[in-house]
């Protein structure tokens, strides 16, 4: 398969002795310091197999910042960091101070709490890391990586009375963002008194820690109706939530290879992939994506969803999870739920036999998805509503399931997407 590399990450380390390194803090006991000099890019890729062939493009807008890391590879310990802000006309960095030791590199992209849909904590208390706050502290155990809360979907706007009923004193779910767009890199290397550290461009480039949601929809076998209409979608009330989320992200410390963390996702998690007018797009935007169509034969509405990973790196290797194979029953806790709403009007019969007793009614679709989604993948999850849907939010993913998924093989976000089909 043929590959675009937009350009890659050259990393050149000049170090001199003779420095007092006070400046950097968490580092006074040390002697001896260098100069880091670093020019930052990512990759990119062409194209897919799938219905859908758009893909979103890729450039340095897609980069707010990135925060440099030097840490302990083994216990995840920070002794460097320093933010950039890369862009079309400048990729190259230059940080003074650098303390000389062993390190691990890491490059993070777009996790800033006041800028991204990511929250960071440092020792437990949520806040963003700074190029200070992190000195000292280990990722994975002080430094930590989450979605940001974000409410639920409960009204089409402030003044409206409760639309959505999401029976949070039962359930206890709680409300995601979804995620930015996360880009990480790594490189182990040693800073030496006296000696240039070269690194070659092709070792480190930026990539991916998120994956997307591509969910199609086809409304045109709903069943029906003997006295309403059929739904009407593009409503401010309307959403698509995905339920079971999981658990934060981390960095590449000791065994743990980084992404998703080697835990079991949180059925009460909900995240909000999209709310009001706009949920269900039906055409492609004029602007963001590569050549190619999104609408295709019956699916004449979608929306691009950014999503974790649903594996981790650890359970690929454990497990031998390939990206064509469904989630292993061993690792069936990671499974998708989704949920997405549209209205009806008074007298619409829903799929349970209950009518709708007024107009703008709320009517839900659900189901479990069961591929893998893995990091800098496009999933495309092609819905085909043949029930008439139902009145309530359902509890839960462990009470509901029932959709039929066919799961192409899926490649890199930049190359090929993924084919699921699902009959809701």
């Amino acid at each position: 398969m043929k590959k675009i590399y937009l350009s890659l990450i050259a990393i050149a380390i000049l170090l001199f002795t003779a420095c007092n390194n006070n400046d950097v803090p968490g580092n006074e006991g040390a002697v001896e310091v260098g100069t880091l000099t670093a020019t930052i890019s990512f990759e990119g890729k062409t194209l897919r197999t799938a219905s859908s062939t758009a893909i979103p493009t890729v450039s340095w807008a897609n980069v707010k910042q990135v925060q440099v890391f030097l840490y302990n590879k083994t216990t995840g310990s920070v002794a460097f960091s320093r933010t950039v802000k890369p862009t079309a006309d400048g990729q190259k960095f230059t940080w003074d101070n650098v303390p000389v030791g062993e390190y691990r590199l890491a490059l993070l992209a777009n996790v800033k709490n006041s800028t991204d849909n990511m929250a960071t904590s440092v020792d437990g208390t949520v806040t963003e890391f700074t190029d200070e706050n992190v000195i000292g502290k280990a990722f994975n155990s002080s430094l930590k990586i989450d979605l940001k809360p974000a409410d639920l979907p409960t009204k089409a706007s402030p003044q409206d009375p409760p639309t959505h009923d999401w029976d949070v004193p039962t359930t206890g779910r709680i409300g995601y963002a979804a995620p930015s767009e996360v880009f990480t890199a790594y490189k182990d290397l040693t800073i030496a008194a006296g000696t240039v550290t070269s690194i070659p461009a092709t070792d480190l480039v930026l990539r991916r820690e998120i994956a997307m949601l591509r969910a199609r929809f086809n409304t045109k076998v709903i069943p029906t109706q003997p006295v309403a209409g059929p739904p009407t979608f593009g409503n401010a009330s309307d959403f698509i939530a995905i339920q079971r989320v999981p658990v934060g992200l981390g960095l590449f410390v000791g065994d743990f290879k980084g992404g998703i963390l080697n835990t079991a996702s949180d059925t009460k998690r909900v995240m909000v992939g999209a709310t009001g007018m706009d949920t269900y797009k039906t055409a492609k935007p004029a602007s963001g994506y590569g050549t190619g169509e999104i609408i295709t034969g019956d699916f004449t509405m979608f929306n691009d969803i950014h999503v974790l990973p649903n594996v981790s790196l650890d359970e690929i290797t454990e497990y031998t999870v390939k990206k064509d194979d469904n989630v292993p029953e061993d690792i069936k806790t990671r499974k998708y739920f989704i949920i997405f709403s549209a209205q009806v009007k008074k007298d619409y019969v829903y799929a349970d036999g209950t009518i709708a007793p007024d107009d703008n009614s709320m009517v839900y679709w659900f189901g479990t998805i069961d591929g893998v989604f893995t990091k800098n993948v496009i999933r495309e999850v092609n819905l085909t509503l043949k029930t008439a849907g139902y009145p309530e939010i359902p509890g839960g993913p462990d009470k509901f399931g029932g959709l039929e998924i066919v799961v192409g093989a899926p490649e890199n976000w930049d190359s090929e997407i993924v084919d699921l089909n699902m009959e809701v």
